[in-house]
């Protein structure tokens, strides 16, 4: 029976995932029965051991649990942003293009997608190789998310407040330098980075990506109708990826419960201009359900094992 480990299950992300996985009857999930000064050589053993390691750490952690991996035959998936686009690293968005899953498969090292990148490539990407939207156009995207996003010591600052209460919202990133952004500039083939601004929402879970986009970027003739009709050609097929639309009089797109397992795409706009828009839970495809689905490309599981009942 193949067998993983999770370091750093006591995050955010780290606990869904580890309370997903504890389901499994196909896998077996190590986990460091030791506490105290003997935990580090315990944790060292078992990310040797495992055949598949799942770094759910902050970057610097997540580089030192990485530099105690000896054993060559290892595979790791870091849910971090530390290798997004790193040489040697194989992005782990399944959907991305063809071959995407193949090359994930075959990987020793893989690197997770971030929650925002996940909705902003998803929606992007066609239409930037499709010809749809110029690769050079200065692309600008605005998402809001739970604070489950920010990990575990923004989850204490807002379930667990000392002085002043949490806000209903707040803007972060405002040196425009997110993490996120050079996944989104390569993994969408565009030609310089995008401009990101992201918010923080008081509230646990989900994620709203959109997109604006100026006629100027767009294509001749591209409708919301015909863009629409793009992405559903692109995901046709696709467990994991939906396109939706507005259903009756609805002015809005909402984020409410339930959020689903996957990413749900939406244009809406004009005969000028046009938005896209993805809604997704940061902590399901935007990290953990993401994290298995590569794990079982690994281990040649099937690919949604363990994320099927959810559908």
């Amino acid at each position: 029976m193949k067998s993983v480990y999770i370091a750093g299950r006591s995050g955010t992300s780290g606990l869904l995932l580890h309370e997903m996985l504890q389901k499994r009857e196909d896998i077996r999930l190590l986990a460091p029965e030791v506490q105290g000064r003997d935990a580090l050589d315990r944790e060292t053993e078992l990310l040797n051991t495992a055949d598949v390691a799942i770094l759910c750490l902050p970057s610097a952690a997540g580089k030192k649990a990485l530099s105690r991996i000896t054993n060559p035959t290892i595979r790791v998936i870091d849910t971090s942003t530390t290798h997004s686009v790193a040489d040697g690293w194989v992005y782990g968005l399944p959907e991305l293009k063809h071959g995407q899953r193949e090359a994930i498969s075959q990987a020793r090292r893989v690197s997770g997608p971030g929650c925002f990148a996940t909705g902003f490539i998803l929606a992007l990407r066609p239409l930037v190789d499709g010809g749809l939207v110029d690769p050079a156009a200065p692309i600008c995207v605005q998402g809001i998310g739970g604070y489950s996003a920010g990990g575990k010591r923004m989850v204490e600052w807002y379930e667990q407040p000392k002085g002043d209460t949490a806000p209903f919202a707040q803007v972060f990133g405002l040196n425009l330098d997110h993490a996120q952004v050079p996944e989104m500039q390569r993994y969408t083939g565009l030609q310089r980075p995008p401009l990101f601004v992201p918010w923080v929402g008081n509230f646990r879970r989900g994620m709203l990506v959109s997109i604006p986009l100026h006629r100027d970027w767009l294509k001749p003739g591209a409708s919301p109708a015909s863009v629409r009709e793009v992405l559903r050609e692109r995901y046709a097929g696709e467990r994991l990826v939906s396109i939706k639309t507005r259903g009756g009089l609805t002015g809005s797109i909402t984020l409410s419960n339930p959020l689903g397992v996957g990413v749900e795409l939406y244009v809406e706009g004009n005969d000028d201009h046009l938005l896209l828009m993805a809604r997704l839970d940061n902590l399901g495809k935007g990290s953990a359900i993401a994290a298995i689905q590569n794990m079982n490309l690994l281990l040649e599981c099937s690919e949604y094992a363990g994320i099927e009942e959810q559908f």
